[in-house]
């Protein structure tokens, strides 16, 4: 699913990475998002932050709290 929502931007390093954590209510809805570690590369963020709240929750990350780590 995520892979079908993120499109990191063109000509990003291999090294740059983000991670966000997300938390999902036991319906699947997104309840909570934060940028644990930025990038350091705004657009890259934002696309990361975009994937998220695009991407319908798989089962099994409902009613659960994790960290996404977003590489190119």
């Amino acid at each position: 699913e995520m892979a079908r929502c993120w499109h990191p931007p063109v000509g990003i390093a291999a090294h740059v990475f983000c991670q966000i954590a997300v938390s999902y209510d036991w319906d699947g809805k997104l309840v909570g998002m934060e940028m644990v570690k930025p990038s350091g590369i705004l657009m890259f963020d934002v696309s990361s932050r975009n994937a998220v709240s695009q991407m319908e929750a798989p089962k099994f990350v409902r009613g659960k709290t994790f960290t996404i780590t977003f590489k190119p």
